[in-house]
């Protein structure tokens, strides 16, 4: 009786978050998405951050005290952290006493780390599992994760997997991450898959002046999103397009880069503040081709924003997304070739028919299997499945 009703009505939802719930630069954003939608029909009982104060993250070793002195952008923390066991259970304790767990049905949370008490159901999102992280050495070095023993990285892998087992449902982004939880041990029976949409919904279809001859890039990290492939396929296409320019959101290239001419850095605008949202809008807007050649994605949220927007999008053709994007609609280098990247840079910037039409059905196939109304409809039902569920 109890499953049938939670079946018909959505349950109070605990948010937990490794980063502020409702903050854009928190997964993608991914978090904000779903729990203002809860929050507003009034499902959410409480959003809790699950990243420790400064005193005990100084406390309990969280905090690299060698940064003290170094360049702002070395790691300020150290990003194994959370994965370890035995922080994984001082968190578990402290989430112990933070009141909304106690009027929840479900708790949905983000990020590997402490866990609600046993009884109640937990849907946990999990991107890219540890143990993957470590072998994949571009995302390792850029985010973190390298540098580490032996011995560290295999309390990481078993603190993940005490994470995992304590799960009843675990939700990741493509087959490609499913298959690699599946290959860490994750038992299969409990993994969904359903891919995010891209953060800004009122991008349309809409004029576009292809004399601009302007490329948007727009990645977090600058050597993993390909950014030195694609300075480098510019450096060739100007010399055909004198008048192309590049510009760049999001991260901060070498400084001959930013030098270049035609290059127009912006840094990293934030979602969260109206001027800047509105920049990134526009630039999504006037620009005349998005290009970012990543060498690793989970997901590429950027890609299904450009495409919403009408812009023709070019990526590098890589395992973890290939799925996703049909070559048919999306352009892929299939190397790190800067000639090749130029060719299809120089395709697009040209326009015609061709172009318009393919951008037009990309937009078409966004909206309809990665669009905003079709996600939440798969979360509402993600999470009357897990209601229903027995706790592990």
């Amino acid at each position: 009786m109890i499953n049938q009703e939670m079946q018909k009505k959505k349950p109070i939802v605990a948010a937990s978050t490794w980063g502020h719930p409702f903050d854009a630069s928190t997964y993608s954003g991914l978090p904000r998405t779903i729990f203002s939608r809860l929050a507003q029909e009034d499902s959410l009982c409480g959003a809790h951050n699950l990243i420790p104060g400064l005193f005990p993250s100084l406390m309990r070793g969280r905090i690299r005290s060698t940064t003290i002195f170094a360049p702002w952008k070395c790691p300020r923390t150290h990003a194994i952290w959370r994965y370890l066991p035995s922080n994984i259970e001082y968190m578990t304790k402290f989430m112990v006493g933070v009141e909304m767990f106690r009027e929840a049905d479900v708790v949905f949370q983000f990020g590997v780390a402490g866990m609600p008490k046993p009884g109640l159901p937990l849907l946990a999102h999990i991107e890219y599992p540890i143990e993957s992280v470590f072998k994949t050495e571009t995302y390792a070095t850029n985010y973190g994760f390298s540098g580490l023993s032996d011995a560290v990285q295999a309390q990481a892998i078993a603190g993940e997997r005490i994470f995992t087992d304590r799960c009843d449902l675990i939700w990741t982004n493509t087959p490609y991450t499913s298959g690699l939880l599946q290959k860490s041990g994750v038992d299969p029976a409990k993994v969904r898959v359903l891919t995010p949409p891209g953060n800004f919904s009122e991008l349309t279809l809409g004029e576009r002046d292809w004399t601009q001859k302007k490329i948007l890039f727009v990645g977090r990290n600058w050597a993993v999103k390909g950014g030195d492939h694609l300075v480098r396929a510019f450096e060739i296409l100007r010399k055909i397009e004198g008048e192309a320019s590049l510009t760049i959101i999001g991260c901060d290239p070498p400084k001959s880069v930013r030098a270049m001419d035609g290059v127009h850095c912006l840094g990293y605008l934030s979602m969260d503040e109206p001027s800047e949202r509105a920049r990134l809008l526009e630039e999504y807007r006037t620009s005349t081709v998005f290009c970012m050649p990543s060498n690793w994605e989970s997901t590429g949220m950027v890609f299904m924003e450009a495409a919403s927007a009408g812009l023709p999008v070019i990526m590098r053709r890589i395992p973890e997304t290939d799925a996703l994007y049909p070559d048919e609609l999306f352009q892929k280098v299939d190397d790190d070739s800067p000639e090749a990247l130029a060719e299809l840079l120089l395709q697009d910037l040209q326009g015609g028919a061709a172009v318009t039409k393919r951008t037009e059905e990309a937009s078409r196939f966004v909206e309809e299997n990665y669009g905003l109304d079709v996600f939440q409809c798969k979360i509402d039902d993600l999470l009357r499945e897990v209601a229903t569920l027995s706790p592990s």
